[in-house]
């Protein structure tokens, strides 16, 4: 099973031997993906976020959160954030 995310109305120029490849294996309902054990590729369309690291470091040094804009494993480690909130 796979799924590949792309940005709405973005169509991907694929060379010939991948197209060959990939488009048999194409399905347009996300259901299908559990018909098969492997070998389908299902498109999702998905709005891309305007944020950058510098961005995450900038709310870190005003002292807020960068929730959802980072790995929950991340925020869960204050020692590694430790340095982007002193430097603010």
């Amino acid at each position: 099973m796979s799924a590949c995310c792309r940005a709405p109305g973005y169509v991907a120029a694929l060379d010939a031997a991948l197209e060959h490849e990939t488009r048999p294996r194409r399905v347009d309902d996300a259901t299908a993906l559990r018909a098969a054990p492997a070998g389908l590729v299902f498109e999702i369309d998905v709005t891309p976020l305007d944020f950058s690291a510098s961005r995450i470091r900038a709310l870190l040094a005003e002292g807020r959160e960068p929730r959802y804009l980072v790995p929950d494993g991340i925020l869960a480690d204050p020692a590694l954030l430790a340095p982007y909130r002193e430097a603010g």
